[in-house]
């Protein structure tokens, strides 16, 4: 695009910030339903098998209260960029509505990891 336009576009560092925040909080909830999270597996030998299913619910539950702090504080967020009726410097674009879709985004995902952890507890002690 550098060599279409005749200078530079003012507002590129905003589309890309907003895109970006859109992009990885539109991805999260699929990636807690999926279980992809990035995992560091610093205790998997420290516990004994037996013990693998609690492990991985107590894994589920801790994420589910982490996204779920991070829904809260997105709130806080959202209602003070609405309340002082943020917008981007270039474009003009309101921020709340996107701290909003973030807001929803971490809010589903903490409800998904919840919700995996209830399944991983009720199944088979097997299937660990």
């Amino acid at each position: 695009m550098r060599k279409v336009l005749p200078g530079t576009f003012p507002a590129a560092d905003e589309v890309t910030k907003l895109s970006l925040g859109v992009l990885i909080f539109a991805a999260l909830p699929l990636i807690a339903a999926r279980r992809e999270h990035l995992v560091i597996s610093l205790f998997d030998g420290v516990f004994p098998k037996a013990m693998n299913r609690i492990r991985l619910i107590v894994i589920d539950v801790a994420s589910s209260v982490l996204l779920e702090v991070l829904a809260w504080r997105l709130a806080l967020t959202a209602l003070r960029f609405g309340e002082y009726d943020d917008r981007t410097m270039f474009m003009g674009a309101p921020i709340a509505p996107f701290a909003w879709l973030m807001f929803a985004a971490a809010a589903a995902s903490s409800a998904i990891a919840l919700g995996l952890a209830i399944s991983r507890w009720r199944a088979p002690a097997d299937d660990a």
